[in-house]
């Protein structure tokens, strides 16, 4: 629990916490049955891998880049898919 960024970014945490590791890890200690949630002292427990700023910087990095490609591509698939209804609709 520190809030030294000098040591951490918090989209790096923020990037890490996504990672099913860490989804599974939440469940596997899980309470409940309906809603389960996870266990707040096992949650607090978790060891998220802190490497130097520097290399969590170029992880962030990557992560970011892919994310801009991966909405690229969404954003052509959409685009196709709305000209191809578009010849659908005014050929058939």
């Amino acid at each position: 629990r520190s809030a030294d960024t000098s040591k951490y970014l918090p989209k790096y945490i923020f990037y890490m916490l996504r990672r099913d590791s860490f989804f599974d890890y939440v469940m596997a200690g899980k309470k409940g049955v309906k809603m389960p949630r996870g266990n707040k002292e096992d949650i607090m427990k978790y060891k998220i891998p802190m490497p130097h700023i520097d290399e969590q910087k170029r992880i962030v990095a990557q992560i970011e880049a892919l994310e801009l490609e991966i909405t690229k591509v969404r954003t052509l698939i959409e685009n196709a898919a709305s000209e191809k209804q578009a010849i659908l609709d005014k050929y058939l």
